[in-house]
């Protein structure tokens, strides 16, 4: 952390804009200790997880070690620090991927039909679409789920869930951009982030920065829309088959819809959905179900949708 520290106020004092880099993150230190022993060191040092998975980092990437998918690359002739077997390896780095389960922008680039460089330049394209720059290869997903009465997905016991509420609030912007405050968190520890979001020649741009509480205070005080409300929701985060979901409810909204984000560099059809999500549509490309929109007072939840809904949670209950 001290470490990190020194090279974050290098960049901050740099005439140049700077994008730093880490190789580990303080959250992957959990996947090697028990975790009591982890909890214990939170408790002893007064951190907690939000501070230090979803606060310290902007985004993170995880690249899948070469033992699971690309066994013939895991040796000691390339990397004489590996000491574990491809089984440990796999095991090991199944938990470090579940260290970091519930930040907002986590990456997970694993080792199908490519090499390494090719791993290394999605690693590239995973940093350029954070900081708002185009990226030919990315896709962004959005699907219309059924979910529990409880807004709970019912995922297998051995798939990691992490919960969260979320507030975003819109600001004064021109119709051409999406711009608005995060809230996120839970058990009264929360990050905030400054979101921008557009279009350039049908593809999805994102800008996001994370802000301090006292920014986030000035920015919603002077400059919130006040003829958007407030939207409130529940998030779901969890990882399957090496790819991260996230599932939305939206709670002051009509017809509450929940909706599964996909944001990934492979084609729809190489995406493998969940079985035990219950998908009503695709809705990526649909004007409803955009946040600025959602946003509106008079908002009202297609009714087709409505009935698609009601329909299968009729189903599910009988």
């Amino acid at each position: 952390m001290v470490l990190e520290d020194i090279f974050v106020k290098i960049a901050i004092n740099s005439d140049q804009k700077t994008v730093i880099i880490c190789d580990r993150g303080v959250m992957d230190g959990s996947a090697y200790t028990d975790e009591n022993v982890w909890q214990a060191l939170l408790d002893e040092t007064g951190w907690n997880t939000i501070q230090l998975r979803d606060r310290r980092y902007e985004a993170v990437i995880h690249m899948v070690t070469c033992a699971d998918g690309a066994e013939q690359f895991y040796t000691d002739e390339n990397n004489q620090a590996r000491y574990e077997s491809k089984e440990h390896a796999i095991a090991l780095d199944k938990k470090l991927v579940n260290a970091w389960v519930g930040h907002p922008h986590f990456s997970i680039i694993d080792n199908k039909g490519q090499g390494f460089q090719q791993k290394v330049d999605k690693c590239v394209e995973s940093v350029c679409r954070y900081i708002g720059l185009p990226t030919p290869t990315s896709f962004y997903k959005k699907f219309l789920l059924r979910v529990s009465g409880h807004f709970e997905v019912q995922a297998p016991k051995k798939v990691k869930m992490e919960y969260f509420q979320i507030e975003e609030a819109f600001l004064i912007v021109g119709d051409m951009m999406e711009n608005f405050l995060r809230k996120t968190g839970k058990n009264d520890s929360f990050t905030y982030s400054h979101e921008m979001r557009s279009y350039q020649c049908e593809e999805r741009i994102e800008k996001r920065r994370q802000i301090s509480a006292r920014e986030y205070i000035e920015l919603f005080e002077q400059s919130r829309c006040p003829k958007k409300k407030i939207l409130k929701k529940v998030r779901q985060c969890f990882i399957y088959e090496q790819q991260y979901f996230l599932v939305e409810t939206f709670l002051n909204v009509d017809g509450q819809p929940s909706l599964l984000r996909i944001e990934t560099t492979k084609e729809h059809k190489e995406l493998e959905i969940p079985s035990f999500l219950d998908v009503i549509r695709e809705v990526t490309h649909d004007k409803s179900y955009v946040g600025s929109k959602m946003a509106e007072n008079d908002y009202k939840m297609p009714q087709a949708d409505k009935k698609a809904v009601r329909e299968k949670q009729q189903a599910a209950d009988k």
